[in-house]
């Protein structure tokens, strides 16, 4: 499917300008490829609250379905409430010695290389019977309406041209 290149909106995720992804067709590809997210919120005491769940992400990113256990009381607070929803696609350590030109200068440290996406938004929760009856009994569906979404990517981390890897 083709998708329309363009431009997602600043956010308030800490991104160097090199890294930030703001093509809504790779932050689409990112997010598919991860599949799973915490989606953080406070609840009535304003304490902070997290649950991992596995999600699916609309076409044009401005909503996201997933389900949380019926057990996690985190489902009870959500409704209309802000929630960011972070997901961490990719990591890895990332050690001076694989790059030549590092090794020769003692003042290198190591880095790492991710990939996350941050979705802001509200969500609303689907418990009336006609979704349920569709569902299995013990989740509770959710829908994040995505208002702000922001993405990086940070690979490879200042590299020396002669350091490029294919």
């Amino acid at each position: 499917m083709q998708h329309k290149r363009k431009r997602l909106p600043a956010g308030t995720m800490y991104v160097q300008q090199p890294d930030a992804v703001d093509d809504a067709a790779t932050v689409l590809q990112l997010l598919r490829r991860a599949g799973f997210g915490h989606l953080v919120s406070t609840d009535e005491s304003a304490r902070l609250t997290a649950a991992g769940l596995p999600f699916l992400a609309d076409d044009d990113m401005t909503r996201v379905r997933a389900h949380i256990a019926r057990a996690n009381d985190h489902w009870r607070h959500l409704e209309s409430v802000a929630v960011t929803l972070i997901v961490p696609v990719s990591d890895a350590d990332v050690s001076p010695i694989w790059d030549p030109s590092k090794v020769a200068d003692p003042r290198v440290v190591p880095t790492r290389n991710d990939e996350v996406a941050h979705l802001h938004g509200t969500v609303h929760g689907h418990d009336d019977p006609a979704f349920i009856d569709r569902q299995v009994p013990a989740i509770v569906g959710v829908e994040l309406v995505v208002c702000r979404l922001e993405a990086k990517r940070k690979l490879s981390q200042n590299p020396a041209e002669s350091d490029e890897r294919e």
